[in-house]
């Protein structure tokens, strides 16, 4: 059994415990998070792969963890590897590839123009099966929204695991 005086020193010193558990406990959270928008990663793209991106190779898209700050002022960050917003993310209709600013202008300077000759360029568009186009009509994408999804999924979860870090913080500290 501990002595009164000895119980009050603890309980006195127990701020600094938690505020030294603070970076653990981020961590162990958001590394639920960062485990939960790779799976959903996965589900979205097969393999962590956009096909047809980078020449062809295939982009990579996956997520990371980065803790910030110390103390109570620790964050954790999941942050996008490649080319994530292309399936997070909900696109426009548009038209590709853009249109550069002489066709745009008549070719004519524009104001983000340097000074030179009419410049003219006529854009090429190879899409397999259907052959060489100067344009393609994009309708637009709905997006499926993996990580957004992984937070509100993988939320309780990460709060429950950053509490067992607090709590074997403090048991031990008052053992």
């Amino acid at each position: 059994m501990t002595s009164p005086e000895e119980a009050a020193r603890r309980l006195a010193t127990l701020p600094a415990v938690l505020v030294e558990a603070s970076p653990r406990a981020v961590r162990a959270s958001g590394a639920r998070l960062e485990t939960q928008a790779r799976r959903n990663l996965r589900t979205a793209s097969g393999d962590l792969r956009l096909s047809r991106v980078r020449s062809g190779k295939g982009a990579r898209v996956d997520v990371r963890l980065e803790v910030q700050g110390s103390g109570t002022g620790a964050r954790a960050l999941v942050l996008p590897v490649g080319p994530v917003s292309l399936v997070e993310g909900d696109t426009r209709a548009h038209v590709q590839p853009f249109r550069y600013v002489a066709d745009r202008t008549g070719g004519q300077r524009s104001y983000s123009m340097a000074r030179r000759r009419k410049a003219r360029r006529s854009p090429v568009l190879y899409i397999p099966g259907v052959g060489v186009r100067s344009y393609v009509k994009h309708p637009g994408t709905k997006g499926q929204h993996p990580v957004k999804n992984a937070m509100g999924q993988a939320a309780p979860v990460a709060g429950r695991v950053g509490a067992e870090v607090y709590a074997r913080a403090i048991a031990r500290h008052l053992s």
